[in-house]
């Protein structure tokens, strides 16, 4: 997925900055609007996929999913909106890797 067939993310992507660390496995998001990536895990992604994780951390910041945990369960939150996003950008045929997590059938939409 080119950043072009999801021009509603170009704004988004137009405020984050990108950081490289070897500190975390693949990509995370803060509400700073930096994401931190990790150089092996790019390099090991084709491009399309690349791209569905760029546009997954922005959906994190778009929703505000950061921001309104709260007092929640950290671990409980991420998981379950990283399978908000998922599931969107499934519907939307945006590649993920392949151990992206996604809602249980009962509870998808459509």
């Amino acid at each position: 997925m080119g950043m072009a067939s999801a021009p509603f993310l170009l704004p988004a992507l137009a405020q984050v900055n990108f950081e490289e660390t070897t500190e975390i496995d693949s990509m995370s998001v803060d509400l700073s609007g930096r994401i931190r990536v990790n150089p092996e895990f790019v390099k090991m992604q084709p491009d399309n996929v690349l791209g569905g994780c760029i546009a997954h951390n922005l959906m994190h910041l778009m929703m505000f999913h950061t921001a309104r945990r709260h007092s929640r369960d950290a671990k409980t939150w991420d998981t379950a909106s990283d399978m908000a996003i998922n599931q969107i950008l499934r519907e939307g045929q945006v590649a993920l890797p392949a151990d992206a997590v996604y809602p249980p059938h009962g509870l998808r939409q459509g």
